[in-house]
């Protein structure tokens, strides 16, 4: 299923996000700017609300000072066994389309890691996981796609991932997905999409997430029922 499908993406301007301009129409729209560290629920810009969960001795960071935008990121190290996530909750959707900027620690993990997770409640309906050879995946139920992009073992510099996620209207597996991932924040075109995706709930919240030790950053976190081009710096 091709992209414009879902709707056209604007690639000549910026997809305002605050607190460059403006979050209106967004079901998130973050940049961890707002709070200090000392905080579960953590009240992040934009108002929203995120929780923690973390596992063993992992870590979650929300005012990182190397930041990928801005003076503040966020930072997720597992311990590597258990994961670490933190997630916002929003009006159960249908469709998102979806954006983060993502920098991990030394490239590429040793396992599958799942980078960004998309749910219903506490059920996965998708995600976005970074495999050993580098390349992400899509993911849409238990169905997925994948990037041609590959993240070169060792690799720590910002990659900037969009995704499509649609619901399977019934069970007849035939849910959307489809990812992009790029080294500027200039969408470019989707690098792989799929029409079997076998999510049959809505989703109503997102997590940035790490399980393997090495650590994750990310930033400018943005999800919309429309389609997300180019994003502002």
């Amino acid at each position: 299923m091709a992209g414009t499908q879902l709707g056209a993406l604007p690639v000549a301007s910026c997809t305002d996000a605050n607190p460059v301009g403006n979050c209106t129409g967004f079901l998130v729209c973050q940049n961890f700017e707002t709070t200090a560290e000392a905080c579960d629920p953590c009240t992040e810009d934009n108002s929203e609300t995120w929780d923690k969960i973390i596992g063993g001795t992992g870590t979650i960071t929300v005012d990182y000072g190397t930041s990928l935008r801005g003076d503040e990121s966020l930072q997720i190290v597992a311990d590597g066994t258990n994961g670490s996530l933190i997630a916002e909750t929003f009006t159960a959707q249908d469709t998102i389309y979806g954006f983060f900027r993502l920098k991990v620690a030394d490239g590429r993990p040793a396992t599958t890691t799942e980078v960004f997770g998309i749910a219903n409640g506490s059920t996965d309906v998708g995600g976005v996981a970074l495999l050993a050879t580098g390349k992400f995946r899509m993911y849409n139920g238990t169905a997925y796609v994948e990037s041609t992009t590959t993240l070169d073992d060792g690799a720590s510099g910002t990659v900037y991932v969009w995704f499509y996620w649609t619901k399977d209207p019934a069970t007849n597996d035939s849910g959307t997905m489809g990812i992009e991932v790029n080294t500027s924040r200039t969408f470019g075109a989707w690098e792989a999409e799929g029409t079997t995706g076998t999510a049959d709930d809505q989703v109503n919240t997102v997590q940035a997430k790490d399980r393997y030790i090495a650590g994750v950053v990310l930033d400018q976190i943005l999800i919309k029922s429309t389609a997300i081009g180019t994003v502002c710096e």
